[in-house]
Parts: C-alpha cells; sequence; structure tokens
C-alpha cells in the first residue's frame, strides 16, 4: 500500500512544466501584443511631429511671402513720394518763374501757358495722390487678408494637434487597462490551475487509499472510519477551489 502512492506522485509530477511552457506561451503573445500597441503610439507621436513641422514650414513660407510684399509695396510708395516731391518742386520753380514775369513781363500768352502747365501739374499730382491711396489700400486689404489666412491655418493645426494628442491619450490609457486585464486574467488563470492541479492530486490519493481499504477490509470498525476520514481530503479540496 506505500508503493503505488509513489508511482502516481511521479506520474504527477510531470504537469510543473507543461504549466511552464503554458505560461511561457501566454506571457510571449501578451509581449508581442505590447509591442505591437508601443508601435502604433510611437507611430502617432511621430505623426504628430511631422505634422509640427508641416505646420512650421507653411507659417515661414507665409512670413517670408508676407515680407516680399511689404518691401514691394515700400518701394512703391518711395517712388510715389520722390515723385511728388520733383513735382512740388517743379511748380515752386514755375510758381517763381510766374512772379519773375508778372513782376517783369505781362505776356497774356506766357501767363496762359504757365496757368495750363500748373493745372496739369495739379491734375498730375492729384492722379499721384490717387494712385497712392490705391495702393494703401490694396496694401491694407491684402494684409487682412494674409493675417486672416495665417490665423485660420494656426487654429486648424492647433486643432488637428489637439485632436492628435486626444487619440494618444485614449489609446495609451486603453492600453493600460487592457494589459492590466490581461495580467490579472494570467494570474487569476495560474492560481486556478495550480489549485485545481493540488486538489486533483489530493482526490486521486484520497481515492487510491480508500479504494485500497474497499479491497482488503480487514478490519470493517476501523477501516469504516478511515474511509471517512479519507473523504474529509477531497471534499475541503474541492470546496476550496470552488471558493
Amino acid at each position: 500500500m506505500q508503493k503505488n502512492p509513489k508511482k502516481i506522485v511521479r506520474m504527477a509530477i510531470p504537469t510543473g512544466p507543461l504549466l511552464d511552457e503554458e505560461s511561457a506561451l501566454l506571457g510571449a503573445a501578451s509581449g508581442r501584443r505590447r509591442g505591437v500597441k508601443r508601435t502604433r503610439a510611437e507611430k502617432g507621436v511621430m505623426c504628430n511631429r511631422y505634422l509640427m513641422l508641416v505646420f512650421l514650414a507653411v507659417l515661414v513660407g507665409l512670413s517670408l511671402r508676407y515680407e516680399n510684399q511689404v518691401n514691394d509695396l515700400e518701394s512703391q510708395l518711395t517712388e510715389s513720394k520722390e515723385q511728388i516731391h520733383n513735382i512740388t518742386n517743379m511748380l515752386e520753380l514755375h510758381d517763381r518763374v510766374i512772379e519773375r514775369f508778372n513782376s517783369s513781363v505781362t505776356n497774356a500768352d506766357v501767363i496762359h501757358q504757365l496757368s495750363s502747365l500748373g493745372n496739369s501739374l495739379n491734375q498730375t499730382a492729384l492722379q499721384l495722390q490717387n494712385d497712392l491711396e490705391k495702393v494703401q489700400s490694396q496694401v491694407q486689404l491684402q494684409l487682412d487678408k494674409t493675417v486672416q489666412e495665417l490665423s485660420d491655418t494656426v487654429t486648424k493645426a492647433e486643432k488637428e494637434i489637439e485632436d492628435e494628442v486626444e487619440k494618444v491619450k485614449e489609446n495609451v490609457e486603453q492600453y493600460v487597462i487592457t494589459t492590466q486585464d490581461q495580467f490579472s486574467m494570467e494570474n487569476s488563470f495560474m492560481v486556478y490551475q495550480l489549485a485545481g492541479t493540488f486538489t486533483l492530486l489530493s482526490c486521486l490519493i484520497s481515492m487510491w487509499h480508500m479504494t485500497a481499504h474497499l479491497r482488503k477490509m480487514a478490519q470493517p470498525d476501523v477501516q469504516r472510519k478511515i474511509l471517512a476520514i479519507l473523504w474529509m481530503s477531497p471534499i475541503y479540496a474541492v470546496t476550496s477551489w470552488f471558493s
């Protein structure tokens, strides 16, 4: 009655490596899943960095374009001011000539020509003034349009960045929750499997002893009490495993 239990114990021992192999396979699978999710999170971060670089490049291009337009308009304004200054100098010179002719010579034709020349100069100055005002209005409109485009671009980029950040946060939170659930499930499975192994082992040993007593009932009074005691081990093991 003491040799057979050793054989049963030796047959139950090989279940330990199987448990290790199953736990190793489960750990490798969970590691691959974590690696895939980490790769996705890194791809999301690289996409956000690429969008930031594109946004900065667009801003630099728009600022350079705006600076070139402003320089061109300033050069046009400078040329217009120089023309007006030259016309003003010519008018002053003609006024001096008229005053000299008025003081020395009273020629109606000369006065008429000078007055017509003054009128033409006044018209030219007025036209230049109107052109200058048009240029200023165009510059102001272009500036307002450029500022509005920059504001819209910045707002759109900020919104896209915020959306990407929210998506990355949600993915990270979901990954943490999933990993925690997997770890808890794996730990629970290992605990249940280990407890079940010992429960089955205790039931087999107890059943083997009970069948040995039932085969050889040499002392029924004593062996009945031994059988009652042997029933306690499988009952307690099964109830503990279910609890």
